[in-house]
């Protein structure tokens, strides 16, 4: 059955939502490209899985830490 012409169908359970995420847009050389979609396939990870896990790595590599939120004005 449809919904009728006008309503919204009612909203389908899944995951719950994950944290808050910022968008954001870089450009990558494309021999990274051709090995993070080799990750995705080899791990199961979505491309966000994998990125994040990198940065992570990085992050606690280079002892750069979180400075938390921006304190409010």
């Amino acid at each position: 059955m449809t919904p009728e012409r006008g309503t919204t169908p009612a909203r389908r359970t899944g995951r719950p939502k994950g944290p808050p995420r910022r968008q954001t847009t870089v450009r990558i050389l494309a021999s990274h490209d051709r090995q993070l979609t080799a990750a995705v396939e080899r791990t199961g990870l979505n491309v966000q899985g994998v990125i994040e896990a990198a940065l992570d790595e990085w992050f606690l590599r280079n002892d750069i830490p979180d400075p938390g939120p921006p304190a409010e004005e």
